[in-house]
């Protein structure tokens, strides 16, 4: 329990690797409390330490079922293309967090890799209407449209990303493969 709560104050402090360190002594023993795992797991997921975060935010949600640790495993399962599990992670999250526009980003990519382009677009205008200048919703709008043929849609949004960033190819070739189609 020492250790625990010393990772929780390390934790508030913004001491990241002193928290990891104390939360790894904590989980060591085999009755260490769920926030113990889950916050380790938030931590390691911070710092890119993917694999390990995944185990100890699986081992957090099994012993409490914190939107935090549901949010971050959403997350990880994204990245790793398994939309039916992250789906599930991120509904579990956004009860707890409706205003998060990272879940509602998570959400429209996973919605727009399964083909729901309605619900993708939903959720990509939900991003938008809270931050009207993310490129990364503006891009995934748009590609939402080009998938549902609906192009003059998908062209507008193109070319706001193009007004905010105009040397960029990249958006520049979209572009142009969406005049083309």
């Amino acid at each position: 329990p020492g250790e625990f709560v010393e990772g929780m104050r390390h934790q508030r402090q913004g001491e990241t690797d002193e928290a990891i360190e104390s939360y790894r002594a904590a989980v060591e023993e085999d009755d260490a409390p769920a926030a113990a795992h889950g916050n380790l797991g938030l931590l390691l997921l911070k710092k890119g330490e993917k694999g390990e975060a995944a185990v100890e935010l699986t081992k957090g949600i099994m012993g409490q079922p914190d939107p935090r640790y549901h949010r971050g495993l959403a997350q990880l399962l994204l990245d790793g293309k398994m939309y039916s599990l992250a789906l599930f992670h991120y509904r579990q999250a956004l009860k707890a967090f409706p205003d998060d526009l990272a879940i509602h980003a998570g959400l429209a990519e996973i919605y727009d890799q399964e083909g729901r382009l309605d619900e993708a677009e939903a959720e990509f205008k939900t991003v938008l209407a809270a931050q009207p200048g993310d490129e990364h919703a503006r891009l995934g709008l748009a590609e939402v449209y080009r998938k549902g043929n609906r192009l003059d849609e998908a062209i507008a949004e193109l070319n706001r990303v193009a007004d905010a960033r105009p040397g960029d190819r990249g958006i520049h070739r979209l572009l142009a493969e969406t005049y083309r189609k």
